[in-house]
């Protein structure tokens, strides 16, 4: 099975983005594809259609948590708020 997700993202404290980690985009963008197959290993194909909404709030909270210390703010594409400065990564798996 082929999943295709999209991260939006911005960074919210420079400093923290270049001292915290060394690739703020590729760590969140590895980070991202790590805890979507983890969390769609776990469900059936039957629960990942029913459930999408809940695992998508689930990964981003997930993501936003552990992006944090990064100076990384994971944000809900949904909002249909994005500005110039969030950053859209593809994670494919």
């Amino acid at each position: 099975m082929a999943v295709d997700a999209v991260v939006y993202f911005r960074i919210r404290d420079p400093v923290l983005s270049v001292t915290a980690v060394e690739n703020a985009h590729r760590s969140t963008q590895l980070l991202a594809q790590t805890t979507l197959r983890n969390h769609l290993g776990i469900n059936t194909l039957a629960e990942i259609l029913s459930e999408r909404e809940e695992i998508a709030k689930h990964l981003q909270d997930s993501l936003d948590n552990a992006t944090d210390p990064w100076g990384v703010k994971v944000r809900d594409d949904e909002s249909g708020s994005q500005t110039g400065s969030d950053v859209m990564c593809v994670v494919k798996q």
